[in-house]
């Protein structure tokens, strides 16, 4: 769990590659009546559909889905409420760099 006005976050074993098999997930919360917005300074995941990262637009993932990245595809994301919530996934093989994110309100 993030909380506050902004903090960051990163893959598992950032900079260096992630491991096989991951499963990790964040849930960022900002003060009420404010938005969380996602910037990536770095994103390398292996493509679609082996690895992702998926950003729900609320507190878990039975939130709609606001965007799910894979490969080196990333943009500045934001949320329509005061809760984001990430799953990070990897398959048995291949790994990459991963990211580094931070959030803001």
């Amino acid at each position: 769990v993030l909380t506050g006005l902004s903090g960051n976050f990163t893959s598992p074993g950032y900079p260096g590659n992630y491991p096989n098999n991951a499963r990790c997930s964040w849930l960022i919360t900002v003060s009420s009546g404010k938005f969380v917005t996602i910037r990536f300074t770095a994103f390398t995941l292996e493509g679609c559909p082996y690895d992702s990262l998926t950003v729900h637009d609320g507190r878990n993932a039975t939130a709609p889905v606001l965007a799910t990245f894979c490969g080196s595809s990333s943009r500045t994301i934001t949320t329509t409420g005061n809760n984001a919530f990430l799953i990070f996934k990897s398959d048995g093989s291949v790994t990459r760099s991963g990211f580094f994110a931070t959030f803001t309100a």
